[in-house]
């Protein structure tokens, strides 16, 4: 029950993560940023054209997707590294008719 629960919270700031992270990301594309007219900053993608949008947003939306996954392993870290003592504290049971 507890892992189901905890998956459900990793899905869940995944999910929150992404959007959050592609929202503050795209605020960056727009056609008064100074630095998208640098051909080497863009590269291959064009700004002007729709197919080219439409190419920057998966890439942003990509990455907006790792960030949510990073953030997501963080917790697994954190709970690891929460479990680690419990685990420590545990002992062997003894022989069966040993109290």
């Amino acid at each position: 029950l507890g892992s189901s629960f905890f998956i459900s919270l990793c899905v869940a700031e995944i999910v929150r993560s992404s959007g959050a992270n592609y929202s503050y990301m795209v605020e960056f594309i727009t056609p008064f940023n100074e630095r998208l007219s640098w051909s080497w900053v863009l590269g291959a993608w064009d700004v002007g054209s729709t197919k080219g949008l439409a190419s920057v947003s998966r890439e942003i939306r990509r990455q907006a997707a790792m960030a949510g996954y990073l953030n997501a392993f963080g917790m697994f870290t954190a709970a690891c590294a929460l479990a680690m003592p419990l685990a420590l504290l545990a002992r062997r049971p003894g022989p069966a008719g040993e109290k």
